[in-house]
């Protein structure tokens, strides 16, 4: 059956309406509680999540030293006596073989009894009743471990009865495959570094430090000597785990005294049923149990070994809507990933070599203008690999030297001058490619009127040479366009709000370069121009004319870029604001507005009488008494004055701003927190509208013709980043947004080295993107009823 959950839904529903059809609601609502069973089928003891790479090797084994028995002749006949005699003693009963080893019925009475006790005298002893079939059940499938009532009683037994008749009326194999399943899965709660701790051999390594193996060679030990202490010490932590089941986080925690006192009573009585030796016994007794406080017992793996493997594993997050990692390596999955384990492998080990000055210093690497030789192992490289194929781009490669969490090729947004150039040049080849389309075969007299009203000098340096050339090939356009020459002198630029100056990386270059010449030298000043060249572009591509909206004060345009400026910068102050008073108690907030200098008392009467202007001289000073209580001398002597002057008067928050020296959002927010202290973001921001319109109407004056020139040339770069940005985004870019500086050209915008591969990929791939691909397959479930194999869809390039 694909699922057996859905069809054992289906007949629960259709039973079910029978049963109403026919008037019998109660036997329908029996139904409900028997019917919802879990399927039975052989489940894994550990599924954990596996990744392998095309060939099979394995990248990422969630669990790979799970200390499990893998079959009941594997553990140690002792360790299944204590097991019985504690939890279940008729379980391996030979002489019955058609036992249901999911029903005792002695146990079910009492089980019974203890029930209906709690119901009428609250006792809340509510055990007894489970077998080692049901307790199966209920912690790998019971929400929490615990079974909350007499429905899931009732689900566990019917789900175990079911389990074990599965291969047929002789249920002898279902009851030993009932113990490994216990013993595999014995939950015994969390421990640092670790998680949740679930079996025997997890227990025995994570609580005491030894392995599954060790504990079976022990417990093989003849009864002499120092054989039997080391037995007496393996049994006696074996049988804790077992006992430390019903309280976990007690007993493996602050309560040892407890758990001792129940291994001492289950010694005696395991020796008196003669299940043990008297002699094991006492040995027993006198071993310590010395218990660790948790934390792995394997080395763990190293970050650089773990990049690849992290970067799946962060892409199925998002494709499962998984949680986290721990929820992630706890499902039953197997990912076919495109990495190649070996090549993998021997590129990190290359890059180790990189930090090795001798390896660098012996293949020429370090010298006066390449690798200082004191900073050469101080570098951090990356390494990424794809293949192309007809389905699009597999990632063969991942990997790095930086032995830290962080992933140099995704994880980084670094300043890559080189990989800012090759974008810039890359979208300044489709802005000439686009030039060549729009007017190669245009009537001379035409491209002449165009170029006398073009606004931007790529515009018409592209208008002119098609005058010129009329018939000339896009191949050709673009070589000439790459051998353009622009200035590669050092110079200052406005841009980014302000005059920045840049330098080149190399003095020796001066002049005029051509670009050709600039992107294999890594010339900055030739990219700064030509960044500058694409900003005039688009802006002029937008609609505007930046000479007019510069020089015509009256231009409608104008006013319209000056707005969308002021309201960018007045939600910015807001925002600032916000992040430095939301998260303070209102009286705090007045505090540190008005500070605690000679004129806080100042500040406090403009900020109260501003909104309480027809508040009277006792009001005042009762309130600021409740701010500054420190100051009661000051406000008596001086509150008289601060009312006269500013009393029942109306001045607007800019001139507020003014007398109190501080920024007038800050004002109006601090009120607004006042009056409303659960107010959110959302509601502020609505609400602040007028207050940021009075906040920046200084910049509307006639007089403020400077920073309106500033704001007006900020908006139009700001508007043409925007649009350089879906492009670039378009060749891979892998942030939402551009700086909106001319340093973008040089690397102020940041990359990622995996956005690059996927840049050199579209370059190599002639234009074309194609997807890129480091899953195959994800297999749910491999071998139970639930198993379902998903691949990548097909997606066009």
């Amino acid at each position: 059956v694909a699922n057996p959950e859905v069809e054992v839904q289906v007949a629960t529903q259709k039973f079910r309406a029978k049963a109403r059809t026919a008037g019998g609601a109660e036997r329908a609502g029996l139904w409900e509680h028997m019917v919802r069973i879990y399927p039975p089928y052989e489940e894994k003891s550990e599924p954990a999540l596996l990744i392998v790479d095309g060939h099979g090797h394995t990248l990422f084994n969630a669990r790979p030293d799970a200390q499990l028995f893998r079959e009941f002749v594997d553990i140690p006949p002792v360790i299944v006596d204590a097991l019985l005699y504690v939890e279940n003693r008729a379980l391996l009963d030979e002489t019955r073989p058609r036992l249901n080893p999911a029903l005792e019925w002695d146990r079910l009475v009492l089980s019974g009894l203890r029930y209906a006790a709690d119901r009428v005298f609250g006792t809340g002893n509510l055990s007894g009743g489970s077998t080692l079939a049901t307790q199966v059940q209920k912690f790998r499938h019971t929400r929490g471990g615990r079974t909350g009532g007499l429905r899931d009683k009732a689900t566990q037994m019917v789900s175990a009865t079911l389990r074990a008749y599965l291969d047929g009326p002789d249920t002898r194999r279902a009851r030993r495959r009932i113990v490994v399943d216990y013993l595999n899965g014995l939950p015994l709660g969390a421990a640092h570094g670790v998680g949740e701790v679930r079996g025997l051999g997890e227990g025995m390594r994570v609580w005491f430090g030894k392995s599954l193996e060790q504990l079976v060679v022990d417990l093989s030990q003849p009864e002499v000597g120092t054989s039997l202490l080391q037995k007496g010490r393996s049994f006696k932590e074996a049988l804790a785990l077992i006992l430390a089941t019903r309280r976990p986080g007690a007993y493996l925690g602050e309560d040892r005294a407890a758990l001792e006192r129940r291994l001492e009573f289950y010694l005696r009585e395991l020796a008196r049923e003669r299940l043990i030796s008297w002699e094991l016994a006492r040995a027993a007794h006198r071993a310590p149990l010395e218990m660790r406080r948790g934390g792995r017992m394997v080395s763990e793996p190293r970050f650089v070994d773990r990049k690849a493997a992290n970067a799946i594993r962060t892409d199925l997050l998002e494709l499962l809507d998984v949680e986290g990692l721990y929820q992630l390596d706890h499902l039953d999955v197997r990912v076919a990933s495109t990495l190649d384990v070996p090549t993998q492998a021997a590129v990190r080990e290359t890059l180790e070599k990189l930090s090795d000055p001798d390896f660098l210093r012996e293949r020429g690497f370090v010298g006066e203008r390449l690798l200082p030789s004191e900073s050469a192992t101080d570098v951090a490289y990356s390494f990424t690999l794809y293949e192309s194929n007809p389905h699009g781009n597999r990632l063969l490669v991942q990997a790095d030297n930086l032995d830290r969490p962080l992933d140099l090729n995704e994880g980084t947004k670094v300043e890559l001058g080189s990989t800012a150039k090759l974008r810039t040049l890359a979208h300044y080849l489709n802005v000439a490619a686009r030039l060549h389309a729009r007017h190669a075969g245009q009537p001379a007299r035409e491209l002449r009127e165009l170029t006398s009203k073009a606004q931007d000098p790529l515009r018409v340096w592209a208008l002119r040479r098609l005058r010129n050339r009329p018939r000339e090939t896009l191949e050709s356009f673009l070589w000439a366009a790459v051998e353009r020459e622009l200035s590669a002198d050092p110079s200052r630029f406005f841009t980014g709000g302000g005059v920045h100056a840049f330098d080149n990386f190399d003095g020796r270059f001066e002049g005029n370069v051509s670009i050709r010449e600039a992107f294999r030298h890594s010339i900055n000043l030739v990219f700064v121009r030509m960044m500058r060249e694409l900003v005039q572009f688009h802006t002029a591509e937008l609609g505007f004319d930046e000479t007019a909206l510069l020089n015509v004060a009256a231009h409608p345009e104008r006013l319209a870029l000056l707005e969308a400026a002021a309201e960018r910068e007045t939600r910015q102050h807001l925002s600032r604001a916000w992040e430095r008073f939301a998260h303070r108690e209102p009286l705090d907030a007045v505090r540190e507005l008005c500070g605690d200098d000679a004129g806080a008392l100042r500040r406090f009467a403009i900020l109260y009488l501003g909104s309480h202007p027809n508040s009277s001289l006792d009001e005042l000073r009762k309130e600021a008494r409740r701010v500054f209580p420190e100051r009661a001398d000051e406000i008596e002597r001086d509150m008289r004055s601060l009312h006269l002057a500013f009393g029942r008067r109306s001045y607007s928050l800019s001139d507020e701003a003014w007398l109190m020296k501080r920024e007038p959002l800050d004002i109006w927010l601090v009120r607004d927190r006042a009056a409303r202290p659960r107010a959110g973001w959302i509601d502020v921001l609505a609400r602040s509208t007028e207050a940021r319109r009075e906040s920046y109407r200084w910049l509307f004056h006639a007089r403020s013709t400077r920073a309106q020139q500033l704001r007006v040339r900020t908006e139009l770069e700001r508007r043409a980043f925007e649009s350089i940005h879906e492009e670039w985004a378009a060749l891979g870019y892998p942030f939402g947004s551009l700086v909106p500086s001319l340093a973008t050209a040089i690397g102020s915008s940041a990359d990622r080295p995996s956005a690059l591969a996927d840049l050199v990929g579209i370059i190599q791939n002639e234009g074309v993107r194609a997807p890129s691909l480091r899953i195959e397959s994800i297999r749910f479930g491999e071998g139970t009823p639930y198993e379902t194999h998903f691949v990548p869809s097909p997606a066009t390039p």
